[in-house]
């Protein structure tokens, strides 16, 4: 008895003649399951949050940009024009929370001497950032003559740092000056002599207070900006001698016919013993 014919298993494939042969059954394996294991709220590094710190870090950036700025101004520069800095403010964000300070200090004078502020908080704070227009343009000029010599620098450095100078000795000027005034007012030795400042009978000591903290601060402004601009262009004195001439002098022309409406910086040029001395002082 013959043997039966072998049947094939499911598992082989036996081509057949004249037909193509079958392909085999595709083998689809699924991703091993992921799982995401989201950590318990509050323990991602084991510490519980420090919103303190948190609150207060705005605050150490205005102050750490002030003080490296003050500390050194060629140095502050020197590191802008090599990419920038992490850790300080921008200069936009810089000079409207000094506006900010001015505003709070202006308001707390009004206050002092009149009861109650006249100003809208907006309008006031729209005054104060004006003067760092006068800053601003301080640098444009400047910078449009140091181009004329060939500088490659970017003019929207050359307005940061005037910015900056501004941001830090202008506003703490305006911050003491205004001190000086509301304290002054409040206890009656400022503004019952000849003008709305001037110091009370008795008390003309104070006319050298006023006259130092009118000086020192746009001095150094004047100083700060000076040295960070010529940092920045890598600027031979010749050069950089007239750009400081010719921007202090449209300086001097736009604050004459364009006067400011709040405290500002105002170059102003004094005679002593016949020399013209060219000086900043504080105006309203």
């Amino acid at each position: 008895m013959a043997a039966p014919a072998s049947v094939p298993s499911s598992a082989e494939v036996v081509p057949v003649e004249g037909r193509p042969e079958p392909v085999a059954p595709l083998s689809i394996s699924m991703p091993p399951r992921v799982e995401v294991i989201f950590p318990e709220e509050g323990a991602a590094n084991g510490e519980e949050p420090r919103w303190v710190k948190e609150a207060l870090a705005p605050v150490k950036l205005v102050l750490n940009t002030a003080w490296q700025f003050a500390r050194g101004p060629g140095r502050f520069a020197e590191r802008w024009a090599r990419g920038g800095w992490d850790e300080v403010m921008g200069p936009l964000p810089y000079v409207s929370v000094a506006a900010a300070l001015v505003v709070l200090a202006m308001r707390i004078m009004k206050t002092v001497r009149t009861g109650a502020a006249t100003m809208s908080l907006a309008e006031q704070f729209m005054r104060t950032l004006v003067p760092h227009l006068y800053y601003a343009l301080l640098g444009l000029v400047m910078h449009a003559v140091l181009r004329f010599f060939g500088t490659q620098r970017r003019w929207s450095s050359s307005v940061a740092m005037v910015l900056y100078a501004g941001g830090t000795f202008a506003t703490v000027g305006m911050l003491l000056v205004l001190t000086y005034l509301s304290v002054g007012l409040h206890l009656g030795v400022v503004g019952r002599g000849e003008g709305p400042f001037s110091p009370s009978p008795g008390y003309e000591w104070l006319n050298w207070v006023w006259f130092l903290l009118t000086t020192v601060p746009g001095t150094l402004f004047l100083v700060s900006a000076m040295r960070a601009l010529k940092v920045l262009h890598a600027a031979r004195r010749g050069a950089f001698a007239l750009a400081v001439v010719l921007g202090l002098g449209v300086l001097v022309l736009v604050g004459n016919y364009v006067p400011l409406r709040t405290l500002h910086l105002r170059l102003m040029v004094d005679s002593f013993r016949g020399v013209p001395v060219p000086i900043f002082i504080w105006a309203f």
